[in-house]
């Protein structure tokens, strides 16, 4: 047990050099549209500021109005790289821990409950870590899925009274948007089991840490009358 304690620590000190890779890693990725996200809003602020207050023509309004609209486009496209860059950042942690699990509770069955005391808490840990993780990664999927689902009725409401030949039909669509509200849901029920998981991980660390003070209070009342018996000194 001394020895998987050990590999154990390892594991742990591994994990924590992989958050922060893929930390720094995805944070890169992430910076350039989230400043064309804060440029995209500022420059849209300022046409809408223009279009309030300046005296313009129509010429000139009809511009502006075709030029905020680019700029939203370029925010929405932006928050949609941010939503996506955020998913594969949780699927890569949660990933990583699900194999620390996997292999964790693999070793459980070869101790008893006595000699796997020690290691116990590290297993609540993983499951909470997992848990979280994977909560976060569902969360952030389901924000690309409605954003898929708005991006399908969006097209939908083009096509009103276009060419439907195409390969983007109101039917081909609508089954699409189908299989988008199946994936939302799949995806609120994940989020939903894992809240579960969060909730019985911190559940059961406390049942155990509960224990283990009662065990105490149990072992040190025992020594305690012992050496008022003049019996066991060492106990104390």
């Amino acid at each position: 047990m001394i020895l998987l304690l050990q590999i154990y620590h390892e594991e742990d000190l591994a994990y924590q050099d992989l958050v922060t890779v893929a930390t720094t890693f995805y944070q890169y990725l992430l910076q350039p549209f989230r400043d064309m996200r804060e440029l995209a809003g500022l420059y849209k602020m300022e046409i809408l500021k223009s279009l309030d207050e300046e005296e313009l023509g129509p010429k000139r309004i009809a511009a502006l109005e075709r030029e905020a609209e680019e700029w939203r486009r370029r925010g929405e496209d932006a928050v949609s790289s941010i939503q996506d860059i955020t998913v594969s950042y949780f699927i890569e942690t949660s990933k990583a821990l699900g194999g620390m699990l996997r292999v964790m509770e693999e070793d459980k069955r070869g101790f008893g409950q006595a000699s796997w005391a020690s290691a116990a808490p590290r297993l609540e840990k993983l499951r909470f870590l997992l848990a979280k993780e994977t909560l976060q990664h569902m969360r952030a999927a389901e924000m690309c899925l409605h954003r898929k689902k708005h991006t399908i009725r969006e097209k939908m409401g083009g096509l009103s009274g276009q060419d439907q030949r195409g390969p983007e039909t109101v039917d081909n669509l609508e089954l699409q948007y189908y299989e988008a509200q199946l994936e939302l849901y799949d995806a609120k029920f994940e989020i939903l089991k894992n809240e579960e998981l969060l909730l019985v991980a911190q559940i059961d660390t406390l049942r155990r840490q509960i224990k283990e003070l009662k065990e105490e209070v149990v072992y040190y009342g025992v020594c305690f009358r012992a050496e008022r018996g003049g019996g066991v000194l060492w106990c104390v």
